[in-house]
């Protein structure tokens, strides 16, 4: 996916690097999005815990886990998306956390707030649990900006769930020409 940049300049020793604020393709609120794996994807935030719910979430994008942090925030976003499905069933995002799985330590992860203020995440750990396991939906305290993405793994199964573990990047900053965002 193609995203639009001004040029950033690489930063002398002990300065932080300054770039301006990449937009995604579609510039909206409520996306995520990992270039490197090809996938970008509406965030859809749902306020109940409900399978039925969460299927309706899941033909429009990928899901938030209601009562967790917003990007940006303290604490650990959780978002879940189909690594398959149905092929009878609606929508356009059945495989949209299929390339998820693999996903390399350091992949950055792009995503936008309800506003579209853009936050860049590093992917630092990667594992496979199984379906019931909640450890996943840790909020490390409120001390750390965390986000974990999570799809069901083998590919073709619900049998167990890869997870994608990302903290907030905080060495990017961005320029004037955008809404200020320090990411601390």
């Amino acid at each position: 996916m193609a995203t639009n940049t001004d040029q950033a300049r690489l930063p002398t020793s002990g300065e932080r690097t300054v770039i301006s604020r990449p937009t995604l393709e579609r510039d909206e609120p409520d996306h995520i999005s990992i270039p490197d794996r090809g996938i970008e994807t509406p965030v859809v935030y749902v306020d109940t815990v409900d399978e039925k719910i969460f299927q309706e979430g899941l033909a429009n994008g990928v899901v938030h886990y209601p009562n967790t942090p917003l990007p940006g925030e303290f604490g650990n976003p959780y978002i879940f998306g189909h690594s398959s499905d149905y092929a009878w069933k609606k929508g356009d995002y059945k495989k949209i956390f299929k390339p998820l799985v693999d996903i390399p330590l350091g992949t950055t992860i792009r995503i936008t707030d309800h506003d579209g203020q853009l936050f860049v995440y590093k992917v630092i750990e990667t594992k496979i649990v199984g379906p019931k396991d909640v450890s996943v939906l840790d909020q490390y305290s409120y001390e750390r900006k965390m986000l974990t993405l999570q799809t069901s793994w083998p590919v073709g199964t619900a049998l167990k769930r890869y997870i994608a573990i990302a903290e907030l990047d905080q060495t990017a900053t961005y320029g004037p020409d955008t809404n200020q965002n320090t990411n601390q």
